[in-house]
């Protein structure tokens, strides 16, 4: 039967440790990661995970269908069946399933090839009906790659995809939604500390203008925090929402703002910050 759900952890993502989290960086909602430990039991090992291994890079796949991470660990640690992964991550969490040091099957490229035995999985879920939740998810899924890289000492080029290795069409909807690429670049975004740097992310994917806020992004308080957080969030550019205050709402719900009664109360004291709100609401 599988194992049962341990403790979380919180998952830096400018160092990847998690213990030394709030000692380090403080403790805000926009700096971790929430992983959870379901164990593997050891008599699944044979069909789940039977190799040892040295992770070498990162293997992205969706699940092709609705169901949160606990229902597809669960349903993974309950069959005998040679397929497995090492985490499912949904909008809410990442649940681990299979130790980093064991190999998973999940790439399609046989026994001995380096999907299947280097490769560390990550499942994507709530692929099948895409919406909100596919969106949390991916960004959380961008936030655990982030801390893996920093673990591991990797580059955004260890970041691979199903694809690479069989020729499955995998991950379909990130694949169809953004590409490849964006992705890969909302992982490296995890990394975004510098305002400038963020507001020159928002200006290449076209949700700001960078040159106007490189120049007042200090006229209210906490707008430098902002475009960090936002940065980290937006996968594309998105149509703007029908208001400041919708914008504040919709940041609010993805995670950017953890404070909406600042904004709520303040939106109208810059010049273009309404329209900027509404933009940036609009592409998360």
């Amino acid at each position: 039967m599988p194992g049962g759900l341990t403790k979380g952890f919180d998952v830096c993502l400018l160092c990847g440790e998690s213990r030394l989290f709030r000692k380090r960086h403080g403790k805000t909602k926009e700096g971790k990661m929430k992983v959870e430990q379901m164990q593997m039991p050891k008599d699944m090992y044979k069909y789940k995970c039977p190799y040892s291994m040295t992770p070498t890079r990162l293997v992205i796949h969706n699940t092709a269908n609705d169901a949160p991470a606990y229902n597809e660990i669960h349903y993974m640690q309950s069959n005998t069946n040679e397929v497995s992964f090492h985490f499912a991550v949904d909008d809410e969490r990442a649940i681990q399933g299979i130790p980093l040091d064991r190999n998973a099957w999940h790439a399609g490229d046989g026994g001995s090839g380096v999907g299947n035995r280097q490769g560390i999985a990550i499942e994507i879920c709530y692929s099948w009906s895409g919406g909100k939740r596919f969106e949390k998810a991916v960004r959380n899924a961008a936030a655990l790659s982030y801390s893996l890289l920093c673990k591991y000492g990797w580059g955004v080029d260890r970041v691979t995809k199903h694809q690479d290795y069989s020729k499955k069409y995998c991950p379909h909807r990130i694949l169809d939604d953004y590409g490849f690429d964006a992705f890969k670049d909302l992982v490296s975004a995890q990394g975004i500390t510098n305002v400038y740097k963020a507001i020159e992310r928002l200006s290449r994917l076209k949700v700001i203008d960078g040159g106007y806020w490189k120049n007042h992004y200090s006229d209210i308080k906490y707008l430098d925090t902002l475009f960090i957080n936002a940065s980290k969030a937006v996968i594309k550019k998105g149509n703007r929402t029908s208001s400041a205050l919708t914008g504040i709402s919709a940041m609010t719900d993805a995670g950017v703002i953890t404070v909406p009664e600042y904004w709520k109360n303040n939106y109208w004291r810059v010049k273009w910050l309404p329209e900027l709100l509404a933009k940036l609401g609009g592409s998360v």
